[in-house]
């Protein structure tokens, strides 16, 4: 018998508190709007959702398969505002149709002066005190990792690499 797997990617995004030039508070979320999103999402989706889920793996013994992909940002708001939906990720884990993946989110930020390549490399180096894995990288491993970005950028002050 042909088994089906369905795919989830669960992601949450840090929301920003308005942030102006004249505050001097180094807390950029906002906790308050962040929680009241990821409680509210739980209630309508995470929890409602994956019980089903669980349900249906229990039920078709092994012909209906899940598998998800949560993001850093959504584990990092389950655990401080939800941890009742990771106990719930954590029960489908458990069983043998699911797999779960931890999904790390990065960015590219392009260079296009020499000035700008040394706060980037400055930035990448404070990144790496902080623990955050962070590098300088050359066009080819750009190109690799996103092909369809058009590193000539029309030919506009294009990226400096060194």
């Amino acid at each position: 018998m042909t088994s089906i797997v369905f795919y989830f990617e669960v992601h949450q995004p840090h929301r920003l508190k308005h942030y102006t030039v004249f505050d001097d508070h180094p807390f950029y979320f906002d906790d308050e709007k962040n929680r009241a999103i990821c409680e509210k999402v739980a209630d309508k989706c995470y929890r409602p959702a994956t019980r089903l889920l669980l349900d249906l793996v229990r039920r078709h013994e092994g012909n209906f398969r899940v598998s998800f992909s949560i993001t850093g940002t959504a584990l990092d708001q389950f655990e401080r505002f939800c941890p009742d939906v990771i106990e719930l990720f954590q029960d489908l884990s458990r069983q043998l149709d699911l797999n779960l993946f931890y999904s790390q989110r990065g960015h590219f930020t392009l260079a296009h002066s020499p000035a700008s390549l040394r706060t980037q490399r400055w930035r990448a180096e404070v990144n790496k005190h902080l623990g955050i894995d962070s590098e300088v990288v050359g066009p080819s491993f750009i190109k690799n990792a996103v092909p369809q970005l058009d590193l000539t950028c029309g030919g506009h002050q294009p990226p400096v690499y060194g």
